[in-house]
């Protein structure tokens, strides 16, 4: 059985005043999933190089934690694996608020077994806002979502849904990656 999750970041072309909350959730799919820590990681054939290297930096944030471990490869059957993709979209797509630029989306997908759940998440880059969308900010939210987190309310946050240009974890951002893989 498979449950997908899937949130995006967007870019905000209003003002709008932010609200502050330090708590970083666990997307909901994932929340009690015993997850093993390791990652396999790969790139969907004719990801651009500049997409493969701010997912490159992305993963090098999460690594850097010391709490999951991201290594290249494609994984065996019941392995935790996230797949580094693009694709387009326009504010002329009815799932996207008029007020706003998705410039990525992401999320987990969940199996479970009678033995064993896995991770099968994804993260995405939208090139139809390149300039915007190949950031390091907004591949880190990405592979964030497919790691297990939710956007938070912090705009210091990467789990922010508006790009803040934030690259590092936040304290909560790590203790929640904890509650996920500890």
């Amino acid at each position: 059985m498979a449950e997908s999750s899937q949130q995006e970041i967007i870019k905000k072309k209003t003002n709008q005043q932010d609200l502050s909350n330090s708590t970083t959730p666990i997307e909901s799919i994932v929340k009690g999933v015993p997850l093993a820590n390791t990652y396999y990681y790969s790139f969907a054939e004719g990801t651009p190089n500049s997409v493969k290297q701010v997912f490159s930096l992305a993963i090098a944030t999460y690594n850097n934690t010391g709490i999951v471990k991201l290594v290249p490869g494609t994984g065996e059957a019941g392995q935790n694996t996230v797949v580094f993709s693009t694709y387009y979209t326009t504010e002329d797509d009815p799932d996207v608020q008029q007020s706003t630029e998705e410039l990525g989306k992401g999320g987990p997908e969940i199996f479970k077994s009678s033995i064993s759940s896995y991770n099968h998440g994804r993260a995405l880059i939208n090139l139809q806002y390149p300039d915007e969308a190949i950031s390091q900010a907004v591949a880190t939210h990405e592979l964030g979502h497919a790691l297990g987190l939710g956007h938070s309310k912090d705009p210091q946050s990467v789990m922010y849904p508006m790009d803040k240009g934030m690259t590092a974890l936040t304290q909560n951002d790590i203790n929640t990656l904890h509650a996920i893989y500890d």
